[in-house]
């Protein structure tokens, strides 16, 4: 019994961080997270999902969003473990910016799911992740090595 007839779908293609990307007291602003950046091409359509392992101090907490080209539009949810408001589901766009509250510094927190879909428009480009500290503190604020981006094409 086939249940989707549609096209056949691209590879699942996996973007692993292979090193932590450190975001310091002065990284506020959002910056490129460099290993997870995936080239996406005219008019195509991906599915993806970026999962996080973030190391934080209580204060500064971590801010993640995505640089994409101009004309796409993201379409997605975020699940993950508010320390202090139990678990969170929210939704995001290509425009979002969601900080994630962190359990203190040497305490991962691997629970970050984003999970969406990407359509481009008339202009290739990269989706690029982006993070920075949620709030300047002293303490160093990490994304974690094993931290991934899963990418399948869609269209």
């Amino acid at each position: 019994m086939a249940f989707y007839t549609g096209p056949s779908l691209s590879p699942l293609e996996i973007i692993p961080m292979t090193a932590d990307q450190t975001f310091t007291p002065s990284s506020i602003v959002l910056q490129d997270v460099t290993e997870l950046v995936k080239a996406i091409g005219v008019d195509e359509i991906w599915a993806f999902e970026l999962f996080c392992l973030v190391d934080s101090g209580l204060v500064p907490d971590i801010k993640v969003g995505f640089a994409s080209p101009a004309g796409a539009t993201i379409d997605g949810r975020v699940s993950y473990d508010d320390p202090a408001l139990a678990p969170k589901t929210l939704n995001f766009d290509e425009s979002s910016v969601i900080t994630l509250r962190s359990s203190g510094a040497g305490v991962p927190h691997p629970s970050a799911i984003y999970t969406g879909i990407i359509t481009n428009g008339g202009t290739a480009g990269d989706l690029q992740i982006q993070a920075a500290q949620g709030t300047s503190d002293p303490s160093d604020t990490k994304l974690l090595k094993g931290s991934y981006l899963k990418m399948v094409k869609l269209v």
